[in-house]
């Protein structure tokens, strides 16, 4: 059976959310790579949830790069963690990013980066 996206997220929802291993996402995100699979809102969305966030943002860049359709809620999430992770530097270089995309964020966004900054 040859490995395609779909079985890739499957066995990211099984490290997520049933093992929470960080260590088997980041096999399964290499793999991904290796295999050559373009990644996918879901796949994103795992590394967020376990905190991976430079490979959260290494995909974000890749989804960009292909000109797939990125919702800004997913830009928003990783933004949310970089902020809850006081990662004020990746959140305003985030920032820069969604608005050269031409997306625009909500000011609930903006609050959570002014708070962050504010705890660092």
């Amino acid at each position: 059976m040859k490995a395609d996206l779909v079985l890739c997220n499957a066995a990211l929802e099984c490290c997520c959310c049933k093992l929470e291993s960080v260590s088997g996402v980041e096999k399964v995100i290499n793999t991904i790579s290796i295999l050559g699979i373009k990644p996918d809102e879901f796949t994103f969305g795992a590394c967020v949830s376990l905190g991976l966030l430079d490979k959260a943002h290494n995909i974000l860049d890749e989804m960009n790069a292909q000109k797939a359709f990125v919702g800004i809620e997913v830009s928003v999430s990783i933004l949310k963690a970089y902020g809850k992770e006081q990662g004020t530097v990746e959140a305003a270089k985030l920032v820069t990013e969604i608005s050269s995309l031409g997306l625009q964020l909500d000011v609930g966004s903006y609050e959570s980066l002014v708070e962050a900054s504010m705890s660092c």
